[in-house]
């Protein structure tokens, strides 16, 4: 990370508002229901649903399988990628 990156993030993340949106984040992750995960990809967030035996449903190439999708979120500014 870059010291100007770094130094912004410190800023924005002091924000009380930013601070208090964190913690609403963090409470729905701790609340969330057991049979649900979340996935992220490049078009956001997606709630998935897991199988009867509490396992994710994999695609053929070992993957996410699309159609075990329960709901995706859109809008805000959700992007996905690698680090």
């Amino acid at each position: 990370m870059s010291a100007r990156a770094k130094k912004r993030a410190a800023q924005v993340g002091r924000r009380p508002s930013v601070r208090h949106w964190i913690e609403r984040f963090q409470k729905l992750a701790e609340e969330m229901p057991p049979e649900v995960w979340v996935f992220v990809a490049n078009a956001g967030p997606s709630v998935m649903a897991y199988d009867s035996k509490g396992k994710r449903f994999m695609g053929p190439n070992h993957g996410t399988d699309r159609d075990g999708v329960v709901d995706s979120v859109h809008g805000g500014k959700w992007e996905g990628g690698d680090w």
